[in-house]
């Protein structure tokens, strides 16, 4: 069961998490159980014994389990913070918060762990909150496990490579130059200038962009995908446009710019590319990143303002 500690409810697993366990995990959600692997080390040590000729003997023995407290927090794609806990069973109600007597709301990992396919909650736990396991989207620093995956790698690089070939034509063969350079003035990335040569410059700037995005951590490759439309153009079904898809559309199409004060229209006179004298909404310019975050909670907490920018 997983509980959400925002309101004290249990909560399924959410959609989007499930999308992104079902690439990761695809032999799960084809009905197979997962089995976690400890990558520490077995102990070996000297014990007596009745021969004493022999000295001794080494004995090797495996890892002990490792108790981890079954809570988590995590980043959803709407930039709200989602606080969870993985239980057995339904904790106690204590003073309106929820009570997790131990063992319940706590999980023991050791080597052979098994995670059947009914246990879909315990793996959000494990993916998105447990710091213990490598190749997950907690990103351990000192991983203990891994899970046994056999064939699977092999199909995950496979699909991994193809992602990137598709990813790659996009960028460089399909992506409108203009809506490359916005992203990156959006993003605060100082675009390549190369004196006497636009081809090579352009070339440069897509190879640049391209770099950010394999290198980025999930949130910020996203935003960077957003930004220049990646999936939208890719073939996904359209969709009501929300908060976040209104802000990135504005940014691509060029018709709102990042200014000292904050976020500016940009005035249709002229070429299009200078701002209007007033911001529409302040926020500080520095951090480019969090300046979209900061516009997209600004078009929730204001549905009329969002709705004239919408249809924009």
């Amino acid at each position: 069961m997983l509980f959400d500690l925002g309101t004290n409810k249990s909560i399924a697993v959410p959609e989007w998490a499930r999308k992104e366990m079902k690439e990761m995990y695809p032999e799960f959600y084809a009905g197979k159980s997962l089995i976690l692997r400890s990558i520490r080390k077995a102990k070996i040590r000297l014990v007596d014994t009745n021969d004493k000729e022999s000295g001794g003997r080494f004995v090797m023995k495996a890892p002990e389990p490792t108790g981890h407290k079954a809570i988590g927090s995590v980043l959803q794609p709407d930039n709200s913070v989602l606080n969870f806990r993985y239980a057995t069973y339904a904790p106690a109600m204590n003073n309106g918060f929820l009570n997790f007597s131990y063992p319940n709301g706590n999980v023991d990992l050791y080597d052979g762990f098994v995670v059947d396919a009914n246990s879909e909650d315990l793996l959000f736990y494990l993916t998105y909150g447990c710091a213990a396991i490598e190749g997950t989207k907690k990103n351990a620093a000192f991983p203990m496990y891994k899970f046994e995956r056999k064939g699977a790698d092999s199909l995950a690089k496979i699909k991994e490579f193809n992602q990137n070939k598709k990813l790659e034509d996009f960028i460089y063969n399909t992506l409108e130059y203009n809506v490359l350079l916005n992203a990156l003035q959006v993003l605060n990335i100082p675009a390549t200038v190369i004196e006497g040569d636009s081809e090579g410059t352009e070339s440069a700037n897509r190879i640049m962009i391209y770099d950010r995005i394999r290198a980025a951590s999930d949130v910020l490759r996203q935003n960077i995908l957003d930004l220049i439309g990646y999936e939208k153009k890719s073939g996904e079904k359209a969709k009501e446009e929300n908060e976040n898809d209104v802000v990135n559309r504005l940014i691509n199409e060029g018709k709102i710019g990042l200014g000292d004060l904050g976020w500016y229209e940009k005035d249709k006179r002229g070429d299009g590319t200078k701002l209007k004298s007033k911001a529409f909404f302040e926020t500080n310019p520095a951090d480019a990143d969090m300046a979209r975050f900061a516009l997209v909670d600004f078009f929730k907490a204001n549905s009329e303002l969002f709705n004239e920018y919408k249809n924009k």
